[in-house]
Parts: C-alpha cells; structure tokens; sequence
C-alpha cells in the first residue's frame, strides 16, 4: 500500500537546530490553571555561573477539574486531567485549536512520538478507564483505540524510534504495543508493587520503572539489572538526560523535596539536589544554549506542590539551582519544557491586533468563520476520507 503524503505541517519548524538561551515551560495545576513561562539562561562567559531570569506568558483556567498530565511535541502543547477532555494549543502561534473527547475516564498520560522528518505525526494518551489513544496529528482524528486491561494506565513511554510503547498500570502488568500494526506485543508481569511511571532510555535498549519507594532499570529481556531504593520517601517522577559527558543518567523526584541524581552505569547516587520544601511531583529535562555562551548546557526543570518552579543546570560540573519562580497558591501536578523560539511572535501581535479589532464590531455584524484547520480539530476529522490505521510511517 502506497504511503500517503506527509503533513502540511512546516517541516523546517521542528528541523534540529541549536537550542536557543530561553526555555517555555508550560505547567498544569491541582487549581486547573495552565501556566506558560518563559526562563531565560544567561551567563557571562562559557566558565562563569549560569542565572534564569523568568517572564510569565499567560496563564488561564484550562480545564473544569485537576490537571493531571501534559505534554509538548513540536508547536504542540496538549493537557488532560479528571475532566476527561485533552485540550489542544499551537504555541506557535499562541492559539487555542480546541478539545478532544474520545476519552471516559480521568486522563492520566500524554506522550507526542517522536518526529518523523521534522514532522510531529502521533500523540499518545491515557486514561483510567483501560485506555490508551493513538491520534493522528494532521487533523487529530482517533485512529485507534487500544484496551489495555491496565484498569488504570498509570503511564505510558514511546520508544525512541516511534514504532513500540510501552505501558503500566494498576494490574501491576508491563505491556508492549507495536505501533506499527496497533497490536499488542508482548506482557509480563511485576512484583506486588504497583508500578507508577516508565521512561525508556535515550539509546533505546532498556527503561526505568518506577514504583513507590524503588526505580528498576530493565533491559530489553524484561530482567531487572538494578534497583534504586528511595530510603525513607517515596518516588515521584523519573527522567533520562546525559551530563557533559554524554553519559546516560537519571533524576528523580521525591516526597520530601529532594531531587536525587543517579547513575545507571556505576548505580550509584552521585548528587542529592535540596531546595524545593514540598515534594516534588514533575519533572522535565531539556539543552539551552545559555546568552553569553556558546556550549549547551543540561537543565532541569522541576515542580512542587507549593507551586515552586525551580531550574538547575551542571554547566560548572554538579548541578546546582539557578534561578525559581512560584506560580502562587497552584499546587503543581505537571509540567513540560521545551524551546520558547517555537513561538512566531510576529503571527501572535498579529492575531492579538486582529482580536481587538474584531471586539470593537458589534455582535450583529459578526460572523462565525473558522479556518478548516480549526473545523478538523473541533469536528475530529477533516475533509479526507476516513482511513484505517497504519501506523507510523517508516
């Protein structure tokens, strides 16, 4: 069968390309607030203490209920929570698209595969009512709907070459879905623990599991090779970043605040980073080339109940805080990162002026006109005939 043709969608927009010194961190609330900030890293020399500096973007009531999961995939921004809808923006263009309601249940995870030529083509979502969604980007139709017999899917992590998933829930199961054909592939089952988040590694041959008071790094034979124990806190959140070295290594969130640094290599805990007061529920780890330098730099992004945002950076060797920001009395449940040039500032100023214009027309001149992007969004199709899913494209 013939592929059929890619996207409209700029290619060039998400082509790989030098991170730029400001950083968009886009955060989900306990309050149903969405807030986006922008974090910009500055440094005097490529040897001198890197600082963040914040300016907030916009923030608004997103959802009727918590926000309970969000994520970016190229100009992408979508958010879910217990209101059972996935609301979708443009951060391009700083512009609402719409909602998505194939879902029952509280949604629990989001997750963009990886871009295909520049592309953002699939975005994965879960709930807790036995789900996990495939939808096409183009025109964000369901293209298939997996059961999982999770229950509750407490998470879900796509494999870096887009084609497998993997997935975990309260059956205490790890399953693996074949993106290519829509199937699953493979199961087994865990220890009595409840497994609540999974995160592939950046090479692709083994994940991280984490549990209540552990994190398991497995390999691609489902065999635990370590275990991490959390002493007397509890796991939160877990994410794979490389220091300078080009090193795969871990960070995790805890209950107390802490922020641990670990290495799957030597399995050791090499830095326990303190600062936040709460616990910690999201993390987000991301390159920035700081202004004033001219080496990127790792940054790490982490967010706590007390609505604390704080950015650390290991430009200097460990990781130390650079800069915080509060988002007030939002208790914060997620966050996502990624780089702030994504926004076309020039179409924002425009459609900002265009609004304005249009609020000085009365409401009788006024006439509802949407653009056939925003009727696909709204009506979950487009003007094509409806296919069969695929998979990704190779």
């Amino acid at each position: 069968m013939p592929k059929r043709p890619r996207s409209t969608v700029e290619a060039e927009d998400f082509a790989a390309h030098k991170p730029s010194a400001t950083l968009r961190i886009c955060v989900g609330s306990y309050e149903h607030v969405l807030y986006g900030i922008d974090a910009q890293i500055t440094a005097k020399s490529d040897s001198s203490p890197l600082r963040a500096q914040f300016n907030p973007v916009y923030m608004f009531e997103a959802h009727t209920a918590q926000i309970k999961a969000c994520a970016i995939g190229g100009r992408y921004l979508a958010s879910g929570g217990v209101d059972e809808v996935l609301k979708l923006y443009d951060l391009k263009k700083r512009k609402d698209l719409g909602s998505l309601l194939s879902h029952d249940g509280s949604i629990t995870a989001i997750k963009f595969a990886p871009a295909v030529k520049g592309v953002v083509t699939h975005m994965l979502s879960s709930d807790e009512n036995n789900r996990i969604v495939i939808w096409r980007c183009k025109d964000w139709t369901p293209q298939i709907q997996l059961t999982t017999r999770h229950g509750i899917v407490n998470d879900l992590s796509i494999h870096p070459s887009g084609k497998i998933c993997i997935s975990v829930g309260r059956d205490r199961n790890v399953r693996l879905w074949n993106l290519v054909t829509g199937k699953k592939a493979a199961a087994f089952k865990l220890s009595n623990e409840e497994p609540l988040k999974i995160a592939w590694n950046l090479a692709g041959d083994g994940y991280a599991i984490l549990f209540d008071k552990f994190i398991g790094l497995y390999d691609m034979s489902a065999s635990m090779q370590h275990k991490f124990e959390s002493g007397k806190t509890r796991y939160h959140d877990v994410e794979w970043f490389r220091n300078t070295k080009g090193e795969e290594m871990l960070v995790a969130s805890t209950d107390t605040g802490a922020l641990q640094i670990l290495n799957p290599t030597t399995k050791e805990t090499i830095q326990t980073l303190t600062g936040h007061k709460t616990r910690v529920k999201a993390l987000s780890t991301s390159q920035v080339t700081p202004e004033g330098s001219k080496e990127e730099v790792t940054i790490i992004t982490s967010g706590s109940t007390d609505g604390d945002i704080r950015l650390w950076s290991s430009s200097s060797g460990d990781f130390v805080e650079i800069g915080k920001y509060n988002c007030g009395e939002s208790r914060i449940t997620c966050l996502s990162t990624c780089d702030a040039s994504i926004e076309d500032l020039e179409s924002v100023v425009k459609r900002r002026i265009a609004i304005v214009k249009e609020e000085e027309v009365s409401d009788d001149d006024l006439v509802d006109v949407k653009s056939e992007e925003e009727e696909a969004v709204l009506n979950g199709s487009d003007n094509d005939e409806e296919e069969e899913f695929n998979g990704f494209e190779e």
